[in-house]
């Protein structure tokens, strides 16, 4: 079994949730926006855990929401590859945030439901939000200048 460099893959998820966020969502402070979706979901899912956080992120206001699901499309793309050397269905993993009911069954009965899966998985969602955080506040920098 080959080793997996949680890091990386967080890193690179978080770069994927800056750019498809920023994309799904219009107006001047998309990336302040995104910022704050990114800090606030993280709170969220270490105040109260993933299942929370996906609840947080599929009730966000019409405005933000765009921005949100892709956000929830990164972090159900990285719990698939996280939790691949544990006994999961790869078919069961969505695909799209857009899923909603899907989603919710995922992420209570294949991630919640074992406890190493759901450590492993908060920790590299919390990760992948730390760096879309901070992704996304380099980028708006960047711009400012």
């Amino acid at each position: 079994m080959s080793l997996k460099n949680l890091d990386v893959l967080s890193a690179q998820h978080a770069q994927n949730m800056v750019t498809n966020a920023k994309g799904a969502m219009s107006g001047e402070k998309r990336l302040e926006r995104i910022e704050n979706l990114a800090t606030k979901s993280m709170g969220v899912i270490q105040e109260s855990g993933i299942y929370a956080g996906t609840l947080f992120l599929y009730t966000r206001n019409k405005n933000d929401k765009p921005g949100a699901l892709a956000i929830l499309d990164e972090l159900l793309a990285l719990s698939g590859k996280v939790a691949a050397p544990l006994p999961v269905s790869a078919s069961r993993v969505p695909l799209r945030a857009a899923q909603t009911k899907e989603v919710l069954v995922y992420v209570a009965n294949d991630v919640c439901a074992h406890l190493d899966r759901v450590l492993l998985v908060k920790q590299v969602w919390e990760q992948a939000l730390t760096y879309c955080r901070y992704g996304a506040k380099a980028e708006k920098a960047g711009a400012e200048k």
